[in-house]
């Protein structure tokens, strides 16, 4: 970064400049760790403003290792996404543990700018079918990656912050078939 500035891609003759940014906190009662900013960055590409709104997760107070939510959380951005894909979650943009400012920072879509809302109440049954079986295809997803890839999930597997017993949990073939089953339909 030199005074804001950025290039594009490498070879790219196109030039990127910081126009302007405005930035609302977001207060987060539920968190000790975190803090949240709702952002729209407008970027300048070879002179023409684009706006994009963002999601910035900072830490309150870094620590010389970030606590595990942050590093399960920056795993699943960084590494997990590029085996499960990102159907269904929201584009990261920046997932850094502080290599380059100490400040670890993950940086996300803001998914309210297309329309999504935060529901702080009881689902209804269509909308609660609609998170069972999301929830089920990304677990049936790291099912698959488990037969298939095993040494890429047994990865994942060492990096999580206090994971659950995934390598020894029972998924006999009759119940992982079901499961794939239900998550494709």
């Amino acid at each position: 970064m030199v005074h804001g500035r950025y290039f594009c891609e490498p070879g790219s003759r196109e030039f990127v400049e910081l126009d302007s940014v405005d930035v609302e906190h977001l207060d987060r009662k539920i968190s000790r760790e975190n803090m949240l900013h709702r952002v729209m960055a407008r970027v300048k590409f070879s002179g023409v403003t684009c706006s994009f709104p963002l999601i910035i997760k900072l830490l309150k107070h870094m620590e010389t290792t970030p606590p595990g939510p942050f590093l399960n959380e920056d795993l699943f951005y960084s590494k997990v996404t590029l085996n499960y894909g990102t159907d269904g979650t929201s584009k990261c943009y920046v997932s850094d543990l502080g290599r380059f400012n100490d400040q670890a920072v993950i940086v996300l879509e803001d998914l309210t700018a297309g329309g999504y809302t935060q529901i702080d109440e009881k689902l209804d049954e269509d909308h609660l079918k609609l998170c069972m079986k999301a929830l089920a295809t990304f677990h049936g997803k790291g099912l698959k990656l488990k037969a298939h890839k095993f040494p890429i999930f047994r990865e994942f597997y060492a990096k999580l912050s206090e994971p659950i017993d995934w390598l020894h949990l029972n998924t006999s073939p009759g119940r992982y078939n079901s499961i794939i089953v239900c998550t494709y339909i």
